[in-house]
């Protein structure tokens, strides 16, 4: 994520008292569409891992006696799923333009995909999917296992 807010920065102070002249050539530049793909990949990592991390904790607590030790090797994996999904997740887009748009991460001025608001734009479901969907589940789940535990 602070890469992601380096270059919204970075771009704010070069477009500063003009950026309705760079708007179009920004919002379907490359560099818009990494820090869109980066903002993507650090919000769903995060969702990911706290994920993870109470699936452990509820484990721990609930099962105490249970004989199955969590290893180190067994943590990696875990992370290295988390990583490899939420790179999937935000690279789809930008698989198939044909689907997305050219511009599914340059619909707005600081490149993050929430097309939720608009439903004729192209590519809104799974914007509502990724964001709303996913990181509700993952919500819900997290409620759940804290209130029990």
């Amino acid at each position: 994520m602070g890469v992601y807010l380096f270059v919204i920065a970075s771009h704010d102070v070069m477009f500063r008292g003009e950026y309705i002249r760079h708007d179009f050539r920004w919002r379907r530049s490359v560099g818009c569409s990494v820090s869109g793909f980066l903002s993507t990949v650090s919000s769903e990592a995060s969702v990911f891992t706290l994920t993870v991390i109470t699936v452990d904790r509820f484990v721990s607590i609930m099962y105490p006696l249970s004989l199955k030790r969590r290893t180190f090797r067994f943590a990696w994996l875990c992370m290295l799923s988390v990583w490899l999904v939420t790179l999937l997740l935000a690279a789809v887009p930008m698989m198939r333009p044909d689907y997305y748009g050219e511009e599914f991460y340059g619909s707005n001025g600081v490149c993050l995909p929430l097309h939720i608001h608009d439903p004729d734009s192209r590519g809104w479901e799974y914007s509502a999917f990724v964001f709303c969907v996913v990181n509700s589940i993952a919500f819900a789940f997290i409620a759940y296992a804290y209130l029990t535990m």
